[in-house]
């Protein structure tokens, strides 16, 4: 994607320069209308998808943990889709690809395992964000990533 950035011309990619990412793993969208400054703007863009945002966020939690990014995967996990259970659906079906497959054992590392840095933090944000009691967001936590990781035949140990 081209932006125009103090005067100069600038790419960004969030997908890592490869054209069969992007190819794969976004979807077009255009938006039009006015800017807080007047100007009228009509562009399309590329989006991820929600297999590459869970991914994306992994990589993101992996480099540099943070509270929100944890709450993010969480989220996603939980409510991405319109239906329960869609991002697990959604990412079998491109599991076999290595940016989806090398992301999804970071996944595993951080939010599959009982001692995983990633459920700990998504507990303690439910519980401080939601105001569950930390029983109540751990159960939930728990829950969401256990269905998340069942569906696409990877076992947790919790």
């Amino acid at each position: 994607m081209l932006r125009e950035v103090s005067g100069k011309t600038v790419i960004v990619d969030l997908l890592g320069g490869k054209p069969e990412v992007k190819a794969s793993f976004t979807f077009k969208k255009r938006i039009s209308g006015r800017t807080l400054a007047g100007e009228v703007v009509d562009a399309e863009f590329s989006v991820a998808n929600l297999p590459a945002c869970l991914i994306l966020k992994a990589r993101a939690f992996d480099e540099n943990p943070k509270d929100k990014d944890a709450y993010d995967i969480y989220y996603l996990v939980t409510h991405g889709g319109a239906e329960d259970g869609d991002a697990a659906r959604e990412v079998k079906t491109v599991l076999k690809h290595p940016f989806i497959a090398e992301g999804m054992k970071l996944l595993q590392l951080h939010f599959g395992r009982v001692e995983g840095r990633g459920l700990r933090i998504a507990t303690q944000m439910l519980n401080r964000l939601e105001g569950k009691t930390a029983k109540e967001a751990m159960a939930l936590v728990r829950g969401s990533f256990r269905r998340f990781f069942t569906g696409i035949g990877i076992a947790v140990n919790y």
